[in-house]
């Protein structure tokens, strides 16, 4: 029969049985080996198979055919596990360990970039020795974070199956934060050996640290720069002069940090008034900086913010502005944060206006404006114009003009007084105005000439400025009054001809032989003092009367001598006679009366 190798230190195969004298029956014993199997109750039946050896006087010897067997039992430890009568056997000590360099240690270092760690679970000897034989089966290894994280940190799962006696290997997570190394740890998790059931106890010992070693390379301090503005500046009006600001970069500390190389900052600036003092106009400053752009050169820190001074003529004492930073429009910088200064974010310029006399070589006054008065000829701008006396009218007017005489494109407005002064010509009498006439530079005026009957020579009058009467004057440095215009009225009245003394003379006698209708004819002619004959212009008429007289020594004439007999006669001229005819007509009477006359006058 097959018998079973049992768990024994001695299992006896053959016996020999040695003969005493009084011994009849002999003990067969086997030595049990306590294992540290799990086997519960174990047994065997023993029987004799065969007589290798017969050393007796018998006369046979052969082996019962009926009693030939004895069981033997080996009951495995009946007491709870740990009891102190009967400890349990412990069949393999398990242990894990980090391999490193050949060497098996409770501690390993990996790098976080292609860190590798290489791990084994070893059944060891009472001194820790891995032993020559592994069991071999697989039990499970727990992983648990320290401070690193799995997953982030290191690529495994929280339990490993592994083979006792073959490495294994957990890899770590590079990741770019700046930190402290960091580790996990493994350790076995005991009774998942799948061989434990085999044994009565199996230990569970040891375990292993390992330390990630981080190698990100810690970034810079993070650099926050603020921007600020600063340095008050004040110059003496003069063309070109600046007002110098400085823009600085500085970190938290306050120390100065450099703008790289082809780095930019675009700032906005936004201006105030200073208190007390005139705010700036646009004609104070010929570059006033409302933007700036900052460009690194790798060496700079501060940068220069200038606006350029503009000399005007104006008289203004000191005028100034606040300038501050009001955003960052652009940012091409590596900074880590920039921004403007709560604190230093301010500077003052400040424009004096030229300090030394009025007319000093050093400084001479600037000329905001210079006026000058024209008459309106033609639309030209001329000195000197003539106005009939007649329905006459001289245009004028004031104007700002430029170095070369011409009138500036925009005038300044404003009111100015012009003297309005006789020259030949008498105001009111031969020109309506006023003595001063206040008028708008820019805008033309008028002066009306004043007609007469009175037959004289052309007149003139004159038009000037009156210095310093410009209502904007006292806003400049200087203005310059200039030019005059002379004004002539043209007389236009027609001198009358010499006067025409006209005498009216009455002459040729006239004597006729006393005849019905006969006529008496006398001559009325028009001389003048120099008994020039006078023509009687057409359409004129004079009118006379006619008074007779006797004749010394002649009869008289009565009514029935004349037919007619003119008493009045009226002249009408016609434009070319300058006598004219008087005739009585003759009555024819019978009466014998000699000869009859009249003196006419």
């Amino acid at each position: 029969m097959w018998v079973k190798r049992m768990p024994t230190s001695t299992q006896r195969t053959t016996i020999t049985l040695t003969g005493d004298g009084s011994t009849s029956s002999f003990a067969l014993s086997n030595v049990v080996a306590d294992d540290a199997l799990a086997e519960g109750t174990e047994g065997y039946v023993v029987s004799l198979s065969a007589i290798t050896n017969d050393g007796t006087s018998f006369d046979s010897l052969t082996i019962s055919e009926t009693v030939n067997s004895a069981e033997g039992r080996i009951v495995d430890e009946p007491n709870p596990p740990g009891s102190p009568e009967d400890p349990e056997d412990v069949a393999y000590v398990l242990e894990i360990f980090a391999v490193v360099d050949g060497e098996y240690v409770s501690a390993n270092e990996i790098d976080e970039t292609g860190g590798v760690g290489t791990y084994v679970v070893l059944a060891v000897d009472a001194n820790g020795d891995p032993l020559a034989e592994q069991p071999g089966g697989d039990v499970d290894v727990l992983v648990a974070d320290g401070s690193a994280t799995r997953t982030a940190d290191y690529d495994t799962t929280a339990t490993r199956t592994v083979t006792v006696g073959s490495t294994f290997t957990i890899d770590a997570v590079s990741d770019t934060d700046v930190e402290d190394d960091e580790t996990f740890t493994l350790s076995l998790d005991a009774g998942t050996w799948s061989r434990d059931g085999e044994f009565e106890a199996v230990v569970y010992q040891g375990g292993v640290t390992t330390t990630i070693l981080d190698d990100d390379v810690p970034p810079p301090p993070p650099v926050n720069v603020t921007v600020e503005l600063s340095v008050d500046d004040s110059v003496v009006e003069s063309e070109g002069a600046t007002l110098d600001h400085t823009i600085s970069l500085v970190d938290d500390n306050g120390d100065a940090i450099v703008l790289a190389a082809g780095e930019t900052i675009t700032l906005s600036l936004s201006y105030a008034d200073i208190g007390g003092v005139d705010g700036i106009e646009s004609e104070d400053l010929s570059t006033q900086r409302t933007t700036i752009t900052l460009t690194g050169d790798g060496s700079t820190s501060s940068f220069a913010l200038s606006n350029v001074v503009a000399d005007d003529a104006l008289a203004e004492g000191t005028e100034g502005y606040v300038v501050s930073l009001s955003a960052i429009t652009n940012d091409g910088t590596s900074f880590d944060s920039l921004t403007i200064s709560e604190t230093v974010n301010s500077a003052e310029g400040r424009i004096v206006d030229e300090t030394n006399p009025p007319g000093s070589p050093e400084d001479p006054e600037d000329v905001a404006y210079v006026l000058e008065i024209f008459a309106v000829v033609d639309g030209e701008y001329v000195s000197a114009n003539e106005i009939d006396e007649t329905g006459g009218v001289g245009t004028y007017v004031v104007l700002a003009v430029d170095a070369n005489g011409d009138p500036l494109a925009e005038q300044p407005g404003g009111d100015v007084d012009v003297l309005v002064a006789d020259g030949s010509a008498t105001r009111t009498a031969d020109y309506d105005t006023t003595a001063t006439r206040t008028v708008t530079v820019g805008s033309t005026f008028t002066i009306d000439a004043v007609s007469d009957t009175d037959v004289e020579d052309d007149e003139t009058f004159t038009l000037s400025l009156d210095a310093g009467t410009w209502s904007r004057d006292g806003e400049f440095e200087a203005v310059v009054y200039q030019g005059g215009v002379t004004t002539t009225i043209l007389d236009d009245d027609v001198p009358p001809p010499p006067p025409v003394n006209v005498t009216v003379e009455l002459s040729v006698d006239d004597s006729v032989v006393e005849a019905e209708g006969a006529t008496l004819d006398h001559t009325i002619s028009l001389v003048d003092d120099n008994g020039d004959a006078i023509v009687l212009a057409a359409g004129e008429t004079i009118t006379l009367s006619l008074s007779y007289a006797d004749i010394d020594g002649v009869d008289g004439i009565e009514s029935e001598d004349l037919s007619t007999q003119r008493t009045t006669i009226t002249l009408t001229g016609d434009g070319s006679t300058s006598s004219f005819a008087l005739s009585n007509v003759v009555a024819d009477d019978a009466l014998a009366e000699g000869t009859e006359g009249y003196g006419l006058a």
